[in-house]
């Protein structure tokens, strides 16, 4: 069953109309109707909506996901909500994150590559002197 239609069994199972519910949020009923629609263009409530829905309608959270929901979207659910990245503003902020997470990665990849090419030269530089010091000696 999907999350839509388990809102609207929850709800009508609380006894609450679409008015009520809209009233305990402070939204328009619109809103409330768009959570229980299938349509494409619905909406879902967030993570913490969804939980204050569950209290209401005295069910659990899991019990408002769709069907098959595993526990790790669930997890995953809570943790961007509670950091904020279901808000368009920081979606951008954690794209931005990734990508400077990758520069630091690429840096580090550099740094040791340059280590390894430094090391190198060190030797080149070192079998150089090397062989300068064995040439003085022999003459």
């Amino acid at each position: 069953m999907k999350m839509a239609e388990k809102l609207k069994l929850a709800r009508k199972n609380a006894k609450l109309t679409q008015e009520e519910v809209s009233q305990v949020f402070g939204i328009k009923r619109a809103s409330v109707s768009l959570w229980e629609s299938s349509q494409p263009k619905s909406t879902k409530p967030n993570i913490r909506k969804l939980a204050k829905l569950a209290k209401l309608y005295k069910v659990s959270v899991k019990d408002l996901l769709e069907d098959g929901a595993k526990d790790e979207e669930i997890d995953s659910l809570v943790i961007k909500e509670c950091i904020g990245l279901t808000d368009p503003t920081m979606l951008s902020i954690q794209e931005s994150l990734s990508a400077i997470q990758q520069d630091i990665h690429n840096l580090y990849i550099l740094y040791n590559n340059l280590e390894i090419t430094e090391t190198e030269a060190v030797k080149r530089t070192n079998k150089i002197l090397l062989k300068k010091q064995i040439e003085k000696l022999m003459s």
